[in-house]
């Protein structure tokens, strides 16, 4: 199977990657295929696009596999031993944790917090926006201040003792880290006196204090009716996974719901029909269980631009055909 060069053992490939990753992954699919072999430094790697590859590795064989452990690694950094990280029976256990926090009870109150973070944003929007009722915007930094928005009320139920304007900047800086250090054939050691350093370092002292002081709180406190609440009776007050787990879900679910919202968006930019669609099915009903369509859109989009496309490379762990 054809491939790009090696000859420079891969580094030319993880510039174009740190350039432009879905453009290269694109590109990579244009010109070789459904399968497309890599060679990134140390690793033998593989681009497999084909659904039914996907398949083989996320479900009938992922037994076999694990998540890509320089990434891991890197992760851990700040999300400690959480559900994030966690691998094989260890991720089952945490997994069947949370799962009360997610029941089909809980449901109608996220929705409340959803539709009234989303209002308050229209309301913001629209008082920033012209005579002509144009706005110009970052709409990746927007949606991501939407999905805090609602990650931090459903998580931690509005409960908050720092300057939550903070947070997401903090977030971003997280974000950054992990893709350099992911992308980078070397990665300097923290205790380097670099101005990305010092940035790393006070993001991650920031997450941890908010995270501990939040949960710290909520066992002097009253009890909640939230995410965090759940994850304090289900880890039965072990306080360093209440504050992994909480920590994880606060930035990897914000930030993956903020990237689905623009990839969505985007694609409705593209597509008015579906658009003028999706606005006529909204305006029939308030049921979003009654909006088929708009259930259709977003399907799509998860399934043309997933948000996690990036963070969860497989290894594997033994030899596996993938047919």
């Amino acid at each position: 199977m054809k491939g790009p060069s090696s000859a420079l053992l891969g580094l030319d490939t993880l510039i174009k990657i740190r350039q432009n990753q879905l453009g290269f992954y694109a590109d990579m699919r244009a010109r070789f295929g459904d399968t497309v072999p890599l060679r990134l430094g140390p690793y033998r790697s593989w681009l497999l696009f084909h659904p039914d590859q996907i398949e083989v590795v996320l479900a009938s064989k992922a037994k076999k596999f694990i998540r890509f452990e320089r990434m891991m690694n890197v992760l851990r950094q700040w999300n400690g031993e959480s559900l994030f990280i966690a691998e094989g029976q260890s991720w089952h256990d945490r997994r069947r944790k949370v799962l009360p926090a997610f029941a089909q009870k809980k449901m109608p109150a996220y929705e409340a917090v959803f539709q009234q973070v989303a209002e308050d944003w229209v309301t913001h929007l629209s008082k920033e926006a012209g005579r002509d009722g144009a706005i110009h915007l970052d709409a990746d930094d927007t949606f991501a201040q939407i999905a805090l928005n609602i990650a931090l009320r459903t998580l931690f139920g509005g409960g908050f003792s720092k300057g939550m304007d903070q947070v997401s900047a903090h977030i971003k800086v997280l974000s950054d880290v992990a893709f350099r250090e992911c992308a980078s054939p070397l990665t300097l050691p923290d205790y380097c006196p670099l101005p990305g350093k010092r940035r790393k370092k006070a993001a991650m002292a920031f997450m941890r204090d908010l995270v501990r002081d939040l949960v710290e709180d909520r066992f002097t406190g009253p009890v909640g009716d939230d995410l965090l609440q759940v994850l304090i009776e289900t880890h039965a007050g072990d306080k360093q996974e209440i504050c992994d787990d909480a920590m994880s879900l606060l930035i990897a679910g914000h930030e993956t719901s903020g990237a689905a919202l623009s990839w969505i968006f985007a694609l409705l930019a593209d597509h008015p029909s579906a658009l003028a669609q999706c606005q006529s099915e909204v305006a029939r009903t308030d049921d979003v269980q009654d909006m088929s369509y708009l259930r259709a859109v977003v399907d799509e989009a998860l399934r043309l631009y997933p948000p996690g496309y990036t963070l969860f490379l497989r290894q594997a762990t033994e030899d596996v055909d993938i047919v």
